[in-house]
């Protein structure tokens, strides 16, 4: 989930995966698949890093999980898998 924070300053989560389209009319207004919208402060090229970014570590987890580095009890690399 990506953190974003409405006008009236409260924060929300939103997931990347249900977004369907972003719009700045001058505010940022996020449309999710399920039609409903969010006003948000953040501007459109934020929001993608901010995306982006979680597609990253998501993709990365993913990488180290397949690699067998990751302590299934725990869900945390171990130290001496950080070493290899």
């Amino acid at each position: 989930m990506v953190e974003l924070t409405r006008l009236n300053d409260t924060k929300i989560s939103i997931n990347p995966y249900q977004l369907e389209m972003m719009e700045c009319n001058p505010d940022t207004v996020i449309v999710m698949n399920s039609g409903k919208k969010y006003l948000v402060k953040e501007k459109p090229t934020e929001i993608e890093k901010k995306f982006s970014n979680f597609l990253a570590g998501s993709i990365y987890k993913a990488i180290i999980h397949s690699k067998g580095m990751v302590d299934k009890k725990t869900s945390q690399n171990t130290t001496e898998e950080k070493e290899e």
